[in-house]
């Protein structure tokens, strides 16, 4: 088995140079672009703080990266040769599966971690060694001191938040059998996963404040909720989440926020966890799927229907109170989109009558919500 896990590293060699490189890109980038300058007239008014931390690039380009890289482990389930070798290995299935991907997980959290320490020294130094500008008859100039202290929750939480998105990703992935599939399910789950927060608590909260509001603490947007919540302590000491929920205003955005937070934080724990234990349990399909555009489990169509019926209803809930013609376009686009990308999961336009009822109702439910929110909204 070690013998295997030493292939595996050297067959993905190249594949873990290229992201190492991007992840050090992104922190020498990020990390000499920072601002620790804050310019102040001389009324005294706050002119211009860059309020960045340097981590944005870094954690975009780490979730980025987990979100496709278990495509890179699964490669062998869209080929019926190279499953037939998988399975040909002398050794049980699940634990070549298993060390498969934890090779290639492990590998890229050790990059992202060196990768995040060369960040933090650039920023240290580079903050140890600035020189203010002299002060002119305009502005004066402070030096920004950053909170470093709270680079090592941002570590940890990241690192905690990447593993779990790794995880959905494979539970997503996974549903399918080929390589087109796969990417459909993955886009349409993210996407499910996303709408399914927010499409409640815009119905119960009902102002334009709702998306935003939850976007901002929603866990289901990791990249959001990382710099929301550790940039403000990194500047200035400031948690804006502490603001979020133990504000003395209790209104609407005060509400979306703490049910955004505690709904999204759920259902991302309970999907990565979900993902892990398919991840460490479930069996792979036989051989005879490889490459397939059917599945052996109703978990691919479940998804992409759902997904879209979501995803849809969300777009048109923004279009609430827009023209009958952008509606109208939407709506159009939309279910073409919708037939085209099934007729591709399917590799087969032709549809029964089944398929064709089910496209109905998606689209049916999607012109229910908006016309139920124009409703409820006006009383």
């Amino acid at each position: 088995m070690k013998n295997y896990l030493i292939y595996s590293f050297k067959r993905k060699l190249p594949l873990f140079i290229i992201i190492a490189v991007t992840f050090f890109m992104f922190a020498l980038v990020s990390g000499t672009s920072v601002d620790f300058v804050r310019r102040i007239n001389k009324e005294g008014y706050l002119i211009y703080t860059s309020l960045d931390g340097g981590f944005l690039g870094l954690t975009i380009a780490l979730f980025s990266v987990m979100t496709f890289l278990p495509f890179f482990s699964m490669n062998y389930r869209y080929s019926l040769a190279k499953s037939d070798a998988f399975r040909q290995a002398p050794f049980k299935e699940r634990k070549l599966r298993i060390g498969e991907h934890l090779v290639t997980l492990i590998t890229i959290l050790i990059t992202f971690t060196l990768s995040f320490i060369f960040l933090f020294l650039i920023i240290r130094i580079r903050n140890a060694t600035v020189i203010l500008p002299k002060e002119d008859e305009m502005f004066r100039y402070e030096l920004i001191v950053f909170n470093y202290i709270y680079y090592l929750p941002l570590y940890f939480v990241t690192i905690i938040l990447a593993a779990g998105q790794y995880f959905i990703s494979y539970l997503l992935i996974s549903r399918s059998n080929n390589f087109l599939n796969s990417f459909l399910i993955l886009v349409m789950g993210e996407c499910l996963l996303g709408s399914i927060c927010i499409i409640p608590i815009i119905y119960v909260i009902q102002n334009n404040y709702s998306f935003s509001a939850t976007s901002n603490a929603s866990v289901i947007m990791p990249i959001v909720y990382l710099y929301n919540q550790f940039n403000p302590l990194i500047i200035n000491g400031e948690n804006s989440f502490a603001d979020f929920f133990g504000g003395t205003t209790k209104n609407a955005i005060y509400y979306t926020r703490v049910i955004g937070f505690i709904v999204s934080s759920v259902i991302y724990v309970a999907t990565a966890f979900t993902g892990l234990a398919a991840f460490l349990l479930e069996k792979d399909p036989s051989s005879e799927w490889a490459n397939k555009p059917g599945s052996n489990n109703l978990a691919q169509e479940i998804i992409y229907h759902v997904g879209f019926a979501l995803f849809g209803g969300f777009i048109s809930l923004t279009l609430v109170g827009s023209s009958i013609l952008s509606n109208l376009m939407f709506y159009i686009l939309y279910s073409a989109s919708y037939y085209t990308l099934y007729g591709l999961l399917h590799r087969n336009f032709k549809m029964n009558l089944k398929q064709i009822l089910t496209l109905v109702g998606v689209m049916l439910f999607i012109f229910t919500v908006s016309i139920v929110f124009m409703f409820t909204r006006t009383q």
